[in-house]
This record gives C-alpha cells, sequence and structure tokens, in this order.
C-alpha cells in the first residue's frame, strides 16, 4: 500500500531575536520540529511560530544548509559514523560547514540544530570534528578549539585559589 503524502505548507518563525522568516516545505521537511508543528497545529498559517531557544544567525545558517539538501532524498540518520556513511569532504554539505561555520560558532549551531531537531547538520558537524580531530595534532586542536594543556589547567586552578 503506498504512503499517503503529507502536504507541509509554508511556515513563518520567529527567531529569539525578533526576525521573522518564512520558509517552505523542502527546508521544513529537514527539521523534525518544524515539520511536526506544521502537521499538528491549525495556527502556524496564520502567524508567526517563536523560536526561543535559537538567533537569527544561526537560524539563517540552518537555512541555508538545509536549502543545499532540498532536491534530494529524505535524510536517514545513520546508526553509527562508520567511514562507509561519512560523507566526502568535498560533498556540499561539508564544504558548507568548513567555509561558514567557524570553529567558535559550532556549539551554538549545534544547539540550534539540536533545539529544531536537524539531524543531518548535526551529523555534518560531527563528521567535521572527525575530520578535525584526524588531521591535526594534539596541540593544533587545543589551540583550535580553546583547550587549556595540562599546564595551562594547573595555572588556572592555582590562579582561582
Amino acid at each position: 500500500m503506498p504512503s499517503k503524502s503529507i502536504k507541509i505548507p509554508t511556515i513563518t518563525v520567529e527567531s529569539n531575536d525578533g526576525k521573522t522568516f518564512t520558509i517552505d516545505e523542502k527546508i521544513i521537511r529537514e527539521s523534525k520540529l518544524l515539520k511536526q508543528m506544521t502537521m499538528y497545529s491549525s495556527e502556524v498559517d496564520s502567524e508567526a511560530v517563536p523560536l526561543n531557544h535559537v538567533d537569527s544567525k544561526m537560524f539563517q545558517l540552518i537555512v541555508d544548509f538545509s536549502t543545499l539538501f532540498k532536491d534530494v532524498p529524505d535524510y536517514i540518520k545513520p546508526t553509527d559514523f562508520e567511514d562507509s556513511v561519512r560523507p566526502k569532504e568535498t560533498d556540499v554539505g561539508m564544504i558548507f560547514i568548513k567555509d561558514n561555520i567557524p570553529d567558535e560558532l559550532i556549539p551554538a549551531v549545534m544547539k540550534a540544530a539540536n533545539c529544531l531537531e536537524v539531524d543531518r547538520l548535526m551529523d555534518y558537524i560531527v563528521y567535521h570534528i572527525i575530520n578535525i580531530l584526524n588531521e591535526n595534532e594534539d596541540d593544533e586542536i587545543r589551540e583550535r578549539f580553546m583547550i587549556p594543556d595540562e599546564y595551562e589547567r594547573e595555572t588556572l586552578r592555582l590562579g582561582k585559589k
């Protein structure tokens, strides 16, 4: 029996800093949260849905990333992060992350993607981090992600006393 296709309408959302975005069904489908909102709420057509935990900068990055995949099949979350499912560094999503999401924004983008349940973006960022860890020495990783080494940690600990 063929599955019934559910029409997902356009939705307007408002970020926590007051900016509104109108997005279509091809972008909505990347977010489980927005998809559920449009399926179960009759109010999505009449007013902007507030996104209390997502600012406009993070939401725009999510929209831009999702737009890259608007014409591909729905994302199926892998059960593990094996090399066989890892996107290549030449994949359009990996290039987007490398070019548009600096290291210092990774936690904020992950938080926003998690809030909106954008699995593809969360997984791609994890793959990006795996690539960074595989391609760099410990000192380079610590510097890149501002992780103190043992000496710096001890200095910070002693300085707080």
